[in-house]
């Protein structure tokens, strides 16, 4: 279902590829009784990104850099919404679950002093938080995102 997005990021990263990315299949899951398939490209480990690893891993543990704001734009919203997002009744959630609630709010704060968002945290499980953006900000979202949302993810938005 998301092969074309995937292809859009290839685009983006292919002259860090050594191959056009590959299809897997998976045998049929005993609770679906579906056949899932994978798509997937991998880029080579470059000198080029060694400072967003050290930007955004502390000890090999994903974390939010201090100057999250800095470096948060619009079209960067829209690419983690369409990996990490999802349209939740009237708002729109985005998965934080492995951050610290400390660095959750951080996002909120970005989001609410940079993009002008009215936004949320929903707790998961104990200590796993959730950002919601809510009902009242969806119209400013979707203005924010839609530009570099790829058609295949516009349903995360409507």
């Amino acid at each position: 279902m998301h092969e074309p997005y995937l292809f859009l990021l290839y685009d983006l990263f292919q002259d860090y590829s050594s191959s056009l990315p590959r299809k897997y299949e998976s045998k049929a899951d005993i609770r679906t009784d579906k056949i899932y398939s994978t798509v997937i490209f991998q880029t080579y480990s470059l000198p080029c990104f060694n400072k967003y690893y050290e930007l955004f891993y502390l000890n090999k543990v994903k974390i939010v850099p201090l100057n999250i704001g800095e470096l948060l734009t619009a079209r960067g919203l829209a690419y983690w919404a369409m990996d990490d997002g999802a349209k939740l009744g009237s708002g729109f959630t985005f998965s934080t679950n492995s951050f610290q609630t400390k660095e959750v709010e951080l996002l909120i704060q970005v989001l609410t002093e940079k993009f002008y968002l009215n936004c949320s945290a929903h707790i998961q499980r104990k200590e796993e938080h959730r950002i919601y953006i809510k009902s009242d900000s969806m119209n400013k979202f979707k203005e924010l995102v839609r530009p570099y949302f790829h058609e295949s993810m516009l349903y995360k938005l409507d």
